[in-house]
């Protein structure tokens, strides 16, 4: 369809516009780098996340999300439905050499490791998974297949892809052409090339609901039990005060004083 319009403009096109001379339709001007007000330190792409920039966190404070209860249930329920299904290789049309191959390759990896693995991606935005390798005849296959923590890789401005590599100054490229790395991400874009984190729209959520539970135990103990006081006499020391009231802490928490 593109070929077929190229072709009916071709000489209007060249009549109206010499694109030999316009040398500047070739590259790409609007970019992180070109843009006024962008920054980044040392080439990093900081996570742009909102609720992450807020709280001041990184991403690995998102996986404390999954001990909430209604937080944790929901990934696993999640999660079930696709780990609950079987999977299977068909041969097709392939030879049956090369089926045997494959066949004994997702036989002997974690196949539903790796896919609870993906399945991490809409919750973190992306997720780095390694390949490790192995020969085995004539052949080089992937012997397993290891989710890494996100908080050891970055993006650059260009949006490529880093590991912080203590060997190479904490920035070791990589190429995804060497087979080295899979990396699922959840709707990427060039602003964001982290992927958006799901879990992040359950951060403010879930520090709502364990510190008004926290509030709500200390408010029961304090109201909801007698006040306990101690008296002590002119003869006693600070010292003797200070153990005494500590004393009254330990029996009751906070709901404790001494006159």
């Amino acid at each position: 369809m593109i070929l077929d319009f190229l072709k009916k403009t071709k000489n209007k096109i060249n009549g109206i516009i010499n694109f030999s001379k316009q040398k500047y339709l070739y590259d790409e001007w609007a970019t992180t780098k070109t843009v006024e007000g962008f920054f980044s330190v040392i080439d990093k792409l900081p996570n742009p996340d909102i609720v992450l920039k807020k709280a001041g966190k990184n991403i690995s404070v998102l996986r404390n999300l999954e001990n909430h209860y209604q937080v944790g249930s929901g990934i696993e329920q999640r999660k079930a439905g696709t780990l609950s299904s079987e999977w299977i290789l068909k041969e097709n049309n392939s030879d049956n050499k090369h089926f045997e191959l494959y066949d004994y390759i997702f036989k002997n990896i974690d196949i539903y490791s790796l896919i609870n693995n993906i399945l991490d991606t809409p919750l973190y935005g992306y997720v780095p998974i390694e390949i490790i390798w192995q020969k085995i005849g004539e052949y080089i296959i992937p012997e397993k297949l290891t989710a890494k923590p996100q908080e050891w890789f970055y993006f650059n401005a260009d949006g490529e892809f880093f590991f912080k590599d203590k060997n190479e100054g904490g920035k070791k490229l990589i190429d995804f052409n060497s087979y080295k790395f899979l990396l699922p991400r959840n709707n990427p874009s060039y602003t964001n090339p982290y992927g958006k984190a799901i879990l992040s729209r359950c951060f403010w959520n879930v520090v709502f609901i364990n510190g008004g539970m926290e509030f709500w135990v200390k408010f029961t103990e304090k109201y909801g039990m007698p006040f306990t006081y101690g008296k002590y006499d002119r003869s006693m020391t600070d010292k003797e005060k200070e153990e005494f009231l500590n004393a009254l802490v330990n029996m009751v928490q906070a709901a404790a004083a001494v006159i």
